[in-house]
């Protein structure tokens, strides 16, 4: 201050209680008649609060608030520096990936509420079975990581125990439910010198063990046991083609102002001989390795396309069905005017169809699925971005793609219902898309509460076990809606019946 009248910035004061606080402190002189310093004037404002809600917001940016694990923005940022340390000490650094085996099923049986437990409680294992130094994220879904400051050689054993904290079954309410896991592993420098290399070669390695160790599960809700035995081999996938073993299960969608049938998602199943019903989650990935999800995607679209024509002659208010396409009808140029010359071959309006492309996929390949996009829409189809949502802060880039609907993440609206979400999180994504131009439908809804919560946010259109689990073609015939009631709120509950 000796050479200035005045100061500001932030510091800490002791408050007269003892402890410190964070201020805003400006300091001006006062100066006498001769110009000489007679006082200071000083004003401070409390940042406390400001500071906690800063840090509140932080954390939220970059925590999954499932789990409360670094999410994974936190966890490209602590790879980026991992790397950088690595190659200044000239050191290893391994990450591991860990995916949990059909996951989805358990959403599909037991409801979210138990596979949001499980995933909590997988967290908390992989939190025990690594150092402290270590850093375990949740990528998105059923997804884990592990960051580990450690060389080549030690992978295999950190793999081992890492994939063995999954030994135990996990127990929710009064169930128990097995769930096994399936871990990849990526060495910085041997396997990748970038963040992008390693973890696809990560992927790569969780992708190959899940095809060594298949976990396909018996679903029934009391006795969730693995079938550890035996393999899914390519040649079996393509017999079960052949043999009409892959079916189409079909979830209805509801429109939440008039509670009427609007339309239905497509769900493929492969119905093993030996397994039962497999969900494509743990499919999926042999049939990319073994070049046949064209063949299948070829498949779903022959078989949506024939039920869609059957349902318009029993005159059923089906306006249109969802297909989720995999990265390899995204990569082929020729697959929109596919579809179209498949409906137009039975008869059906190109509208009447809807391609969801999964968020993740949209996110690690933007430029190739905006080539799709365009494609597609000149041709008059409609397009959807699946599990919006998954990735806190990645939600901008809606308003600026070719897509005629969103569907939100089924774990948002648990999180809010749960009070884990601020209440003004699900309207203002709902707002975002709206202003964007974006129909918002809602997953996963299993509640009346829940329900409400999305008509007073202005939500267009609702699937889940509230209204019905996924159902066959046949069944949709008999499924209807019961008449609306009105809630606690003044609001509609709707409940489906099959």
């Amino acid at each position: 201050m000796q050479n200035q009248d005045s100061w500001h910035g932030e510091t800490m004061l002791r408050h007269r209680s003892g402890h410190l606080c964070d201020v805003r402190l400006v300091v001006c002189k006062v100066k006498d008649s001769a110009g000489q310093t007679a006082n200071y004037i000083v004003t401070f404002a409390d940042l406390s609060q400001t500071k906690k809600i800063h840090d509140e917001l932080h954390h939220l940016a970059t925590h999954d608030n499932l789990t409360d694990l670094p999410n994974r923005r936190l966890f490209l940022d602590r790879l980026d520096q991992g790397l950088r340390r690595a190659r200044r000490e000239q050191r290893q650094l391994t990450i591991f990936f860990i995916d949990l085996d059909d996951f989805k099923g358990i959403n599909d049986d037991f409801g979210h509420h138990v596979g949001d437990e499980i995933l909590r409680q997988a967290g908390s294992r992989l939190l025990g079975a690594v150092r402290d130094s270590d850093t375990v994220a949740r990528l998105a879904g059923d997804e884990f990581t592990v960051i580990a400051d450690s060389p080549h050689e030690e992978a295999a054993a950190i793999q081992s125990k890492i994939a063995a904290c999954f030994a135990a079954p996990f127990d929710v309410g009064d169930r128990r439910i097995k769930v096994l896991a399936s871990v990849g592993a990526a060495t910085y420098p041997d396997d990748g010198e970038n963040i992008e290399s390693l973890m696809q070669c990560a992927d790569q390695s969780m992708y190959e063990t899940k095809a060594r160790r298949k976990g396909a599960t018996a679903a029934t809700p009391n006795k969730f046991q693995p079938y550890s035995e035996g393999l899914y081999f390519p040649s079996e996938l393509r017999l079960a083609i052949r043999r009409d073993q892959l079916k189409l299960v079909y979830q209805p969608q509801i429109d939440l102002h008039n509670g009427g049938l609007m339309g239905v998602e497509a769900l493929l199943r492969w119905d093993h001989h030996c397994r039962g019903s497999i969900n494509p989650a743990d499919f999926i990935g042999l049939a990319e390795d073994a070049g046949i999800t064209d063949t299948i995607g070829a498949w779903t679209l022959e078989q949506v396309a024939k039920q869609l024509k059957a349902w318009r002659r029993w005159r059923m208010p089906i306006q249109q069905v969802a297909i989720n396409i995999a990265i390899s009808q995204i990569k082929d140029p020729r697959y929109p005017q596919t579809v179209v010359d498949v409906m137009a071959r039975h008869g059906i309006p190109v509208d009447a169809i809807m391609l969801e492309v999964d968020e993740e996929i949209y996110l690690r390949s933007p430029g190739l699925c905006r080539i799709f996009f365009d494609r597609a829409r000149q041709l008059g189809l409609r397009l959807c971005i699946d599990q919006f949502g998954v990735h806190a802060g990645e939600y901008a880039y809606i308003g600026n793609i070719p897509v005629d609907a969103v569907k939100i993440n089924q774990r948002l609206l648990s999180n809010q219902i749960a009070a884990r979400n601020d209440p003004r999180f699900i309207p203002a994504l709902v707002a975002l898309c709206k202003v964007a131009g974006k129909a918002v439908i809602a997953v996963g809804v299993e509640s009346s509460t829940a329900e409400s919560e999305l008509i007073l946010a202005g939500c267009q259109l609702a699937q889940g076990f509230l209204y019905s689990r996924p159902l066959s073609a046949e069944s949709m015939r008999t499924f209807r809606i019961e008449p609306a009631q009105p809630n606690a709120h003044g609001r509609r509950e709707i409940t489906g019946i099959a």
